[in-house]
């Protein structure tokens, strides 16, 4: 929510956060109980990437070449 009990998008909430004090507060559903969470983050929005681990087998590049449709 945003502060005015409005649903909002998590890219616009986190991108809000950046620029305040206070923390984001979310509430969450689970089954048929509800909570408000507030958690303490002013990072703004953050996007994980993957990165291969040296020495270790790659997995995910192995499952992507088996997926790929085959070259003509």
């Amino acid at each position: 929510m945003d502060g005015s009990g409005r649903r909002i998008s998590c890219v616009r909430l986190f991108r809000a956060a950046k620029s305040k004090k206070e923390p984001i507060e979310l509430l969450v559903e689970n089954d048929d109980f509800f909570q408000t969470v507030k958690i303490d983050f002013h990072e703004g929005e953050r996007y994980p990437h993957l990165e291969a681990i040296g020495g270790k087998t790659d997995v995910l590049g192995a499952i992507a070449k088996a997926k790929a449709p085959p070259v003509k």
